[in-house]
């Protein structure tokens, strides 16, 4: 079983290891290993223009104009020795595609903990489409060229609430530290997450969090002791970068005329609905605490933060909710998961391939705004199920006149 697996891991490296050299991409995997390279190697400043002059040239094959991705490493340097291994593999498209494969493990890792945290066991038809909806659906292929680390967010997002429904509460503390370094991506969730965790008295997750981050804080000092400085220097550089997607960017794109309004419509929305669904979720069980986690990550692209396109993968987790929620419930419901499945992974595509031919920036924003409105939707399409597993007031009629 072993050398198997072994075998199946050599083949699908193999594999990246072609997709590397085949498909240009991996911008946010080159800025950190350039600069964790830099650092070993070199003893250049991790957060300096040499690590980011030296990632341009990797995906630009020049230095980044104006409205590129500048490349400066937004990672606290507390976590950046996890980059130390690949930064020690001297090709740049070999290091990539070790990357890639850590982070398809991490895919696959994420629809079981979902599955697990959902207390769904689909059928073995429903499991392999499941499946290959993450591993193949728009936006995993994208965060996995683009080699970001959100896609590891989706796996801790997942583990962290599973770890916390099972009152396992040091480890649940200790992986909600790990993802402290895309505050855009998971600062909602992890407000709702540290609110829960005061209004229970769970003291051992903060345990867990604070060991956590005080063994990394401790290594990170050690090794680099002035990185705060120059961290929060490169960060705010990466900000005021216009690369990226807002939700006003987008729709003034799509509605210039009234797309700024429209956007601050938007943001005042979801703030009333966060800030509801938080208050009702104060004395609730813990199917409903779940339940608004997931919607705090799938409504967050929708702030006004500034993202990436690959940075929606890290919804993913609220899927396995969604189907969970519907797929016990008869026949009817059966056909909605199979829809649902259908149009969350054709649809993307489906716009991408009409507009990415005619280079027609519009597809981006379409994709930017599709998988947070139709996750949204699809949560609360299933909220009453999934809030109560028992059975729907149609149901126990049903039963009744049975």
């Amino acid at each position: 079983m072993a050398v198997a697996a072994l075998a199946v891991c050599a083949a699908l490296i193999s594999a990246d290891v072609r997709v590397s050299r085949d498909f240009p991409g991996g911008a946010n995997f080159y800025s950190t290993w350039a600069s964790a390279r830099g650092f070993l190697l070199e003893q250049t400043g991790p957060y300096g223009g040499t690590a980011a002059l030296t990632s341009q040239t990797l995906v630009y094959g020049r230095p980044a104009v104006g409205g590129e991705n500048p490349l400066l490493l937004t990672l606290p340097f507390s976590l950046v020795p996890f980059f130390f291994p690949l930064a020690l593999i001297p090709d740049a498209t070999v290091a990539r595609a070790v990357w890639m494969f850590v982070n398809q493990v991490a895919l696959i890792g994420t629809v079981f903990v979902g599955l697990r945290l959902a207390e769904w066991r689909p059928r073995l038809v429903g499991l392999v489409l499941y499946s290959l909806l993450t591993a193949f659906g728009c936006y995993a292929v994208q965060a996995l060229l683009d080699g970001t680390p959100v896609i590891l967010l989706g796996l801790l997002y997942a583990s962290t609430l599973w770890a916390y429904s099972t009152e396992h509460d040091e480890l649940a503390g200790a992986l909600s530290s790990l993802t402290l370094f895309a505050w855009e991506v998971g600062g909602v969730f992890l407000l709702l997450l540290a609110w829960r965790v005061f209004h229970e008295k769970r003291w051992r997750v903060l345990a867990g969090f604070g060991m956590m981050a005080i063994v990394l804080l401790a290594v990170s000092f050690l090794i680099y002791p002035s990185w705060v400085l120059a961290f929060l220097t490169a960060t705010l550089a990466s900000l005021r970068s216009p690369f990226g997607l807002t939700t006003e960017a987008t729709l003034v794109r799509l509605l210039p005329a009234y797309g700024t309004l429209i956007a601050h419509a938007v943001t005042v929305l979801v703030v009333s609905i966060l800030v509801y669904e938080w208050a009702t979720t104060r004395e609730s069980d813990l199917r409903r605490f779940l339940w608004t986690a997931l919607l705090a990550i799938a409504l967050a692209p929708l702030l006004g933060f500034r993202l990436e396109l690959s940075s929606l993968v890290a919804l993913y987790p609220c899927l396995a909710f969604i189907f969970a929620a519907s797929s016990a419930r008869g026949r009817i419901s059966a056909w909605f998961v199979g829809i649902f499945l259908a149009l969350s992974f054709l649809l993307p595509w489906f716009i991408l391939g009409r507009h990415y031919p005619l280079r027609d920036p519009r597809s981006a924003d379409y994709l930017f705004l599709f998988f947070p409105l139709f996750i949204t939707l699809g949560l609360y399409w299933t909220r009453w199920w999934f809030l109560r597993p028992h059975g729907t007031w149609l149901d126990e009629v049903r039963s009744t006149v049975r």
